[in-house]
């Protein structure tokens, strides 16, 4: 049996996997690219404008998300994944290519910061529509499997975009000539699967339709005002929006905390930490290939609801444990917990949607339930637990912290029901 037994489900698991590594590059390589644009300066000036662009994701997140959503809704899943990965490559071209300071003086600052936002844009929206069109499979018996099987392979391309990037950044910045730009060479490959796009939309009489622009306006403002949407859809948007958040609270409490925060609480240096966390990235995609396919013959809903009791209850009990004895083995143990109930919790999350939102605004509802979630909870969520300690002085509260909103996401479950049409 074939692994991947549709053709645009791989494009769009290597499209993820790049449209990730590419965040995470710029991420790394701050240190190297400010200084281009903004020369100067001091070290944490550079640092401080490179993670103001990483700010701007408050504005570029919800922006891309929303948009291409209702793209997705109104015209075709596949019309809006074409141009998020046409302008995602073009974009980055651009990027790579875009003159430093010595050529363009000041004026080189504000175009960095205009294709870094540009870029934003179109990397939520390929986010948010890729995630559930990957499940969708037309005439197959076979259907529910086949949307289980991409629910945990699109985690796994998440990871493995982060992984790879991590390696090629590790590896390329130690070569004493090297330049930043390269690095994002491989990136430009979103813009060849941007072209599949295209190819499998000339097969189809839908999409040539949907080009037409008088009936993509048509179809884009025929909708109602979103006061309509989160009257009728409140339930499946708080829930889509408290999962997505805890989702990346999970996320960074593993790789962001454990990384900033504890070593300056325990006797563990920042070169351990980062050298665990490479690790702990690897131990979280053998844990999805491994868990993957098991949860696969469960319930999503079930999965959730009990991986939100099990963290409610069992991580304050597990950061009360760090501050009594932070200790490298408890750190470790600790960390491993934390990457194990990510992995168990984020593996079904896309299926869930798929299952609990109904099938005609099944894109507008994901895209702006992970939208608030990942703006309001998830980005100040490391902010939040740097504040906790410096508060409390105590890993205590951050438990408690993550219990809440695990205790809040468990109360949205139960009151969304499967909508068994999305996958009849």
């Amino acid at each position: 049996m074939n692994f991947f037994p549709h053709q645009k489900a791989r494009w769009i698991l290597i499209s993820n996997g790049l449209n990730h590594g590419e965040t995470l590059a710029y991420t790394l390589l701050i240190p190297w690219i400010i200084p281009v644009f903004f020369p100067y300066a001091s070290p944490e000036t550079h640092l401080a404008w490179g993670y103001s662009v990483l700010a701007m994701g408050i504005v570029t997140t919800p922006l891309g998300a929303v948009l291409f959503s209702w793209i997705a809704q109104c015209v075709g899943a596949l019309f809006g994944l074409k141009w998020c990965l046409l302008g995602k490559a073009l974009l980055t071209g651009l990027f790579l290519m875009c003159p430093g300071y010595k050529v363009l003086g000041t004026s080189s600052l504000a175009l960095f910061f205009l294709l870094r936002f540009l870029i934003g844009v179109f990397s939520s929206g390929l986010s948010s529509i890729s995630k559930i069109y990957i499940m969708e499979k037309k005439n197959d018996e076979k259907k529910e499997n086949y949307a289980h099987r991409f629910s945990y392979l699109y985690q796994f391309s998440t990871m493995c975009g982060y992984v790879g990037t991590s390696i090629l950044v590790n590896g390329v910045t130690k070569e004493a000539f090297f330049s930043w730009r390269w690095i994002f060479l491989p990136f430009l490959l979103q813009g060849g699967i941007g072209m599949m796009c295209i190819a499998w939309l000339s097969k189809n009489k839908y999409f040539r339709k949907a080009e037409n622009f008088i009936s993509f306006s048509y179809r884009f403002f025929s909708y109602r005002s979103a006061l309509e949407l989160f009257s009728f859809h409140y339930k499946p948007l708080c829930m889509v929006s408290l999962t997505t958040g805890l989702s990346y609270i999970l996320w960074s409490l593993a790789f962001v905390m454990m990384n900033g925060l504890i070593p300056l609480t325990a006797f563990m240096s920042y070169a351990t930490a980062f050298s665990a966390n490479q690790w702990f990235m690897g131990v979280d995609m053998a844990l999805i290939l491994i868990l993957g396919p098991i949860l696969t013959h469960y319930v999503p809903e079930n999965i959730l609801k009990k991986s939100t009791i099990i963290v409610a209850i069992s991580f304050p009990m597990s950061f009360f444990l760090l501050d009594f004895y932070p200790s490298l083995i408890m750190i470790m143990a600790v960390r491993l917990w934390i990457v194990l109930w990510g992995v168990i919790f984020s593996c079904p999350l896309h299926m869930c949607y798929k299952r609990c939102c109904p099938e005609d605004k099944i894109y507008l509802i994901v895209g702006l339930g992970s939208t608030l979630g990942g703006s309001i909870i998830g980005k100040l969520t490391p902010i939040l637990t740097v504040w906790i300690y410096h508060k409390t002085g105590t890993f205590f509260f951050i438990g408690i912290y993550t219990a809440v909103i695990a205790f809040l996401t468990r109360i949205t479950l139960h009151f969304v029901k499967p909508n068994y049409g999305n996958l009849g």
